[in-house]
């Protein structure tokens, strides 16, 4: 199955669909601003292709190009848009809502948009589920459902998947109207 991974760091996220034993997932596409980390993806997911960009001044179609992934090919969406602004660790988060890291989910939005995957799978800080007392999730979740996608979200912990760490994360997964979420 296509993967592509959206603000993938140095590709952990994309490694652990990778590394499953279930399902043949090969990770083809990923963006992070930050040169090192892309580096390290690359490494990480040797026949993929890692961009250091901004994924706001990426063309979706230079992307279906370079991956010669065409829209409804794409099977797994994956993404981690920015959590500064949403971090319960973070002092005086409530008082910065114009923190433009917070919109960077429509970047991914528009992403799912385009490649039509089966799925999407969305995850940040815990502190995404009571921002704004629930509104930004709800506005995630009407923007996904306008393009033609339902969603689910739920707060995991990693150490109940056998990451040897607590670490509580918020993950939303999506699919085509219709289709039965599973997590």
């Amino acid at each position: 199955m296509k993967v592509f991974d959206l603000f993938c760091g140095t590709g952990g996220f994309s490694k652990g669909f990778e590394n499953s034993t279930k399902i043949d997932f090969e990770v083809a596409f990923g963006i992070d601003l930050l040169e090192t980390s892309v580096n390290t993806f690359n490494l990480n997911h040797t026949g993929a292709l890692g961009l250091s960009k901004d994924i706001r001044t990426v063309r979706r179609h230079e992307v279906a190009e370079l991956t010669k992934i065409k829209k409804g090919e794409l099977d797994v969406l994956l993404g981690g848009p920015p959590c500064q602004g949403f971090s319960s660790i973070r002092p005086f988060r409530s008082t910065n809502d114009d923190d433009p890291r917070n919109s960077l989910f429509e970047e991914y939005a528009s992403f799912v948009n385009y490649f039509r995957p089966k799925v999407f799978v969305l995850e940040n800080v815990v502190g995404l589920a009571t921002h704004k007392k629930g509104q930004t999730i709800e506005m995630m979740q009407e923007c996904f459902h306008s393009i033609g996608y339902d969603s689910e979200w739920k707060l995991l912990n990693a150490s109940h998947f056998g990451v040897p760490q607590k670490r509580e994360r918020f993950i939303m997964v999506g699919v085509e109207k219709g289709s039965k979420i599973v997590f």
